[in-house]
Order: structure tokens, then sequence, then C-alpha cells
């Protein structure tokens, strides 16, 4: 393995800060720069910006590298995953409290200072996270995140549902990692969320009701492996489900549990699919999700609106679907900027 790294003017920080902010990327020189703005911009400025570049064959390093600001340094590996880089990041970092970012995410200007402010309020707590809204590639609103807010003793329900929906929101005391461990490389999905909850098994999390990370979903982030997200996440759920004791409340979270990821990956197909073999897969999750779910009643619109979208998936041809797709995060987007206080 070669690793170099590269301050962003080549000085380094006079003193330790008090986060470390990683940003795994791997050929992602069109976000990149975005990423890296959306920390620079932050109102709490006592951190260290780590680019884990993981093999990337683009210009994503080289652009990282430009940024005159001293706080910023490009660490270069050869290419292991999103777990191993993120991992790279924990090892390397000279903060007390550590926040992950995607290259190809985004945050408000206020993430890192509420964030801090939450632990700092909240001692016993390793983790905090905050709300997330999902764009497209365009930065246009598509959906809300879950919009959970869970404090303490969380584990029962984030088995349930990955409530933080990402691994750009949490931030996490780095001292955490030394007791549960760093991510799990093995893990080619999901490995964010068996993190979060061996963390959560051994930790209280405290949060930051507020939108405060912009989720990026594009078209062909999830394509080539839905399958092995499947298969990824189901592992991580039995794995979860097994450091709970045997009783009809495990059961209920594993079915709940398993419904969710159902859903979850029926709505992404939709969201990202591009051609009517995507809209029979999300037939056939969909199908999984309404067979599954303990209180179907309780999710009975969503199901029929999630339905409605395959149908329409399966009928059209796909580019008149990626069409009427287009047209309804246009008005989505008009929607929600609509109804934002002092939008106009």
């Amino acid at each position: 393995m070669t690793e170099s790294t590269t301050p962003a003017d080549n000085s380094p920080t006079s003193s330790q800060p008090l986060v470390t902010v990683v940003i795994p990327a791997y050929n992602e020189a069109e976000t990149i720069a975005d990423a890296i703005n959306s920390v620079l911009q932050q109102t709490f400025t006592d951190f260290e910006l780590l680019i884990i570049d993981d093999g990337s064959s683009d210009t994503t390093a080289s652009i990282a590298a430009t940024v005159p600001d001293t706080r910023v340094q490009v660490l270069s590996f050869e290419n292991q995953g999103l777990a191993a880089s993120r991992n790279r990041g924990i090892r390397h970092a000279a903060g007390e409290l550590i926040a992950f970012l995607d290259a190809d995410d985004l945050w408000t200007s206020d993430k890192l200072r509420s964030q801090v402010k939450a632990l700092q309020h909240q001692p016993e707590a390793a983790l905090v996270y905050s709300w997330t809204d999902c764009i497209d590639e365009k930065n246009q609103f598509l959906r809300h995140g879950s919009h959970v807010h869970a404090e303490g003793h969380v584990y029962e329900l984030l088995l349930s549902r990955n409530f933080m929906d990402n691994g750009s929101s949490p931030m996490v005391r780095k001292r955490a990692f030394n007791e549960t461990g760093i991510f799990d490389e093995s893990y080619r999905a999901g490995e964010d969320w068996d993190m979060w909850l061996r963390l959560a098994h051994r930790y209280p999390f405290t949060c930051v009701p507020s939108v405060q990370v912009l989720y990026r979903i594009r078209k062909q982030s999830m394509m080539s492996d839905v399958e092995q997200q499947f298969e990824c996440v189901t592992a991580i759920l039995h794995k979860g489900l097994e450091r709970l004791p045997a009783s009809p409340e495990r059961e209920c979270i594993k079915r709940t549990a398993t419904a969710n990821i159902y859903k979850y990956l029926s709505v992404r197909l939709v969201e990202t699919g591009n051609s009517r073999q995507h809209g029979l897969q999300a037939g056939r999750y969909w199908w999984s999700f309404v067979k599954t779910t303990p209180a179907l009643f309780r999710q009975f619109g969503k199901a029929l609106f999630i339905a409605g979208a395959i149908l329409t998936m399966l009928i059209l041809p796909p580019a008149w679907f990626a069409r009427l797709r287009e047209i309804a995060v246009t008005l989505n987007h008009r929607r929600s900027h609509a109804m934002t206080p002092g939008a106009g």
C-alpha cells in the first residue's frame, strides 16, 4: 500500500483540532469541490479536513489538493473501498470528535457547530446525528429523510430502521471507536448501519432535530449492486438481532426491520432505475414489503404510492418514465421551496 499526504498549502496546523472531518472519495471529481466547500463554510472552524482518496483514477485528489486552506489534507491510498477509507480517516484523525461526509453529499453551514454543542451538553453520548433530506444530481430537493428524533438508548429502534439514513450524518467521539472497533471492511454495503448499531448497543445517542445533511441520490449509484446490498444489510440485521435475547419483541423487530429493508430497496429502484427490469425488481421488493410488514394499515398510503410508481415504471417506455420522474422532481422542488419561510 502506498500513502501520500498533501496539505492544501503544505503548511500543517499549529494545534490539535477538536473535530476531524473525514471525506472518503473514489472518482468523485464532479462533486468533491462542493463537498469540501460545504465543510469550509461551516460556522464552527476548529476542525481539520481529511480527504481520503481511495485510489481514484480521475482528478479527485488533484482538485482537493488545490484547496487553499491549511486545515485540509489529502491522503492517497490504493483502492480498498468505502469502509477502509473511513477507517483510514479514523486512524489519522487528530480530533476528539470525528464527522464523516461522503464526497457527493453536502452539509448546511451550522452542522458542525450544532453537533459539537449537542455532544458537549450530553457527555455520556457517543454519537450525535442530524436530520437528512435527499437531493438529486442537480442539487434539487427529492424527498425528506426519516426525520426521527431519538435519543438515549436507541438500539432497538435503530435495528428496526436505519433512521440516520446515511453515513454523512453522525459525529462520533473518537474514543468510542477504541472500544467498539471501527468499520467492518468485509461489508460492501450497509457498513455504516453496522457501525452505528455497534455504537448504539454500548452508548446512548443524541440528536440535532434539524435538516443539516443533503444526501445525493444518483441514478448510477445503486443499480449494479442492489442484490449485494440486500445480502449485506440482511446479514447486518441478523448479527444485530443476535445481540438481543430471544423474545416476541425481538421477532417483531426482525419482521419490522425486514419489511423496512424491502421498502427501502423498492423506493430506491424507483428513484434510480432506468429499465423495465428495474421495475420488476422494485415490484418484487414491494410485494415482499407488503407481505412482511406487521402493520400494513399504518403504511397503506405509502404502499399504494410506491405501487403506483412501480406500475408506471413498468407501463411507460424507460425514456418517458425518466422524463416523468424529472418533472416530478422539479415540481417537488418548487413545492418545497414555496413552503420554506422566506423563500421566493
